[in-house]
């Protein structure tokens, strides 16, 4: 038994480059898009009247917080939040916060989201946390062991973490320092700039991430661009913070890049579009003028933050995960330019699919 995503008015294949068709179905096959067009003849298949809408890949938050403080019931809040995310078009997230990972695990599986999750190792006391990592992988839960990087973190700790997650499809995030003075007190004490010392403790590889990603020299960028290593930048969250850092021009030349929502309770709301105006408003003031085009910035939200949990989606092609959003167009704000006409239209999703399942269903 599969899915029918019938007849769209637009899908949006991919972001970068910009391929969008018109007038096309999705067939999804189980877990996975097995056609993108006419697909004609299809028999059996659940039915989803696309119509006057557009499909395009589910979007991806690569460093999200999820729990307030002082909370009570847990449980139901943790339901909530995940829930909204997939209300606006998010078919994954990195969960930043380690507590009651089992309970997330669970909570997303209920509602259908896919999450990256695990422990929190900031010195070698935490590191019999590690054990519990592999007990998250079930259903759509994505173990991961988050790293707070400071200047006291300990070589052995990152090298140890590296061991017990190579092999095993672990992700790691790295999660940087937000100050510049807590940076040069990283390079004082350890006698490299941080993306160096993270090369040479080889955890620049595509399981890793380094998040709230804003201070960064020449060279740095450089290496990150000979390797795998992806980087999560937190917009909306640095800029109301107004910790931006000293954002390189040339940070938009590297190929793996994500985009954050950090924490859903502190924003207006969990729409990507926030994200995209701190992005190129703040943040362009930081890069000379020099900022990603909006089709950029969607294409961190989606293939970007896909390739930062180590999900092959982010695109809608033939053997991908399917993982896709569903707008309905706005119809009295279509424009000509098509990058406004999406834009304009993200909101609430129509459906959201996870993994091939409908897990949100838009209903008036």
């Amino acid at each position: 038994m599969g899915i029918v995503v019938k007849r769209c008015r637009y899908v949006v294949k991919s972001f970068r480059p910009l391929h969008i068709v018109e007038n096309s179905s999705i067939v999804i096959d189980g877990e996975i898009i097995s056609c993108v067009g006419e697909c004609r003849d299809i028999h059996g298949y659940e039915i989803l009247e696309c119509g006057d809408s557009i499909a395009m890949p589910g979007f991806v938050s690569s460093h999200t917080h999820v729990l307030p403080s002082n909370i009570a019931a847990v449980g139901e809040v943790v339901r909530e939040a995940l829930a909204t995310l997939l209300k606006h078009g998010f078919t994954a997230a990195h969960i930043a916060d380690e507590q009651y990972s089992d309970l997330f695990c669970d909570k997303a599986n209920e509602v259908g989201l896919r999450i990256s999750i695990g422990p929190l190792i900031s010195s070698e006391d935490d590191l019999k946390k590690l054990v519990t990592a592999e007990n998250l992988r079930r259903g759509l839960c994505i173990p991961a062991v988050n790293i707070r990087l400071t200047e006291d973190t300990n070589n052995n700790v990152l090298s140890l973490v590296k061991d017990f997650a190579s092999g095993k499809d672990i992700n790691i995030q790295v999660i940087m320092p937000q100050k510049i003075s807590d940076v040069l007190t990283y390079y004082k004490k350890k006698g490299e700039w941080i993306v160096k010392h993270l090369a040479k403790t080889g955890l620049l590889t595509k399981r890793t991430c380094l998040a709230h990603f804003s201070w960064a020299t020449t060279w740095e960028i450089e290496e990150l661009m000979q390797s795998e290593a992806n980087i999560s930048i937190v917009p909306y969250a640095d800029s109301m913070a107004g910790i931006l850092g000293s954002v390189h021009p040339q940070l938009f030349r590297l190929k793996r890049i994500s985009i954050g929502i950090d924490d859903i309770w502190k924003r207006i709301g969990t729409s990507i579009l926030y994200d995209i105006i701190a992005l190129q408003t703040v943040y362009s003031a930081k890069t000379w003028g020099l900022y990603p085009q909006t089709e950029d910035v969607l294409h961190y939200s989606t293939r970007g933050g896909a390739q930062a949990l180590n999900i092959d989606a982010g695109i809608i092609e033939i053997g991908k995960q399917a993982d896709i959003a569903i707008f309905e167009i706005n119809k009295h704000e279509v424009q000509k330019d098509m990058v406004s006409t999406i834009l304009n239209s993200i909101h609430i999703a129509k459906y959201t699919i996870v993994n091939g399942k409908i897990a949100w269903q838009y209903s008036e």
